[in-house]
């Protein structure tokens, strides 16, 4: 039971808020635009999806190519745009949290001796390593945002 609640909770505070900044920074970058709301409906489907993904035991890596088919297509289906049009800014968005990730795991590491698998389950433990980036992404975010950054 304890591990049913652990992955609601990281599909609820972490894998929600991750969608909602990988959809708002992708879509910043790329010099497109995206309502809250569809925005927060998108994420909320990912999470849901996120959490039976943890549920069904998908492998970590592969979790990663359910989440940019995923997001790829409910962008594609909700925003009413091509696939091909879709992916664009969602991969620029899972491209930097993944580069984000990478990074403050591969420091983190280097301190705290962290399991992968541990963390994909364990939600306190998923709460302060992810912090950090969700932090970070919000940071980019704001500072894309303000000087009207676009890469496409």
């Amino acid at each position: 039971m304890t591990h049913l609640l652990d992955k609601a909770l990281i599909s609820i505070f972490l894998s929600f808020p991750e969608a909602i900044l990988i959809l708002l920074l992708g879509f910043a970058l790329t010099n497109m635009r995206i309502e809250t709301k569809k925005t927060i409906l998108i994420a909320t489907i990912e999470a849901i999806i996120v959490f039976a993904t943890k549920i069904i035991n998908i492998n970590f890596g592969l979790h990663i190519i359910v989440q940019m088919i995923t997001i790829s297509l409910l962008v594609s289906i909700i925003l009413n745009i091509k696939l091909y049009k879709a992916c664009v800014p969602v991969l620029i968005g899972i491209f930097i949290q993944g580069i984000e990730q990478g990074l403050f795991f591969s420091i983190v590491t280097q301190f705290i001796d962290i399991d992968y698998v541990k963390l994909s389950v364990d939600f306190r433990l998923s709460l302060i390593y992810n912090l950090p980036i969700l932090l970070f992404s919000s940071l980019l975010l704001f500072i894309v945002k303000k000087k009207n950054f676009t890469l496409i």
